[in-house]
């Protein structure tokens, strides 16, 4: 008897999600419901920032623009740049593909993916390659040297 209840409840439970989903369909379409899960499951408050700086350090570091780096047309330089920001973001302040592509660049979450595959396969031996890294290593650097000098001089 037990498991029967049990059952019912879960058939009951999966019900009333159904209609939940139909109501929150006949709302939102399927790129917004999605975005809304994503924002109240992930509870994505990430610091702006700490977001903004990389950018601002990647401009400088590359000599671009910020209107520039987010103008998806770019080649080039201007396509490293906004290679290296996607990797900081990533790797540096752990935020999610999707996030990166849509809160920060406005673009696809695959655009974003292939920035960081790029990363994942460098090869140092090579010219462009090691100079990526370089400039990887020395944003990160003034990234963290900046945050260390926060909480330095918040204590």
């Amino acid at each position: 008897m037990y498991i029967y209840s049990v059952e019912v409840e879960n058939r009951i439970t999966l019900q009333r999600f159904l209609k939940l989903l139909n109501e929150a369909l006949s709302v939102y379409n399927m790129k917004g419901l999605i975005s809304a899960l994503e924002e109240s499951i992930g509870n994505h408050k990430y610091d702006k920032d700490d977001i903004e700086r990389i950018i601002e350090l990647v401009c400088l570091q590359y000599n671009v623009s910020i209107k520039a780096l987010k103008n998806t047309k770019q080649k080039g330089v201007v396509l490293e740049a906004r290679h290296q920001c996607y990797c900081l973001m990533h790797f540096e302040l752990k935020l999610p593909l999707r996030y990166i592509s849509n809160k920060v660049f406005a673009n696809s979450h695959m655009t974003v993916y292939n920035g960081i595959k790029r990363y994942k396969g460098l090869n140092t031996k090579l010219k462009p390659d090691k100079e990526f890294i370089d400039n990887y290593m020395a944003i990160k650097e003034k990234l963290y040297a900046e945050n260390n000098n926060k909480i330095n001089a918040n204590n």
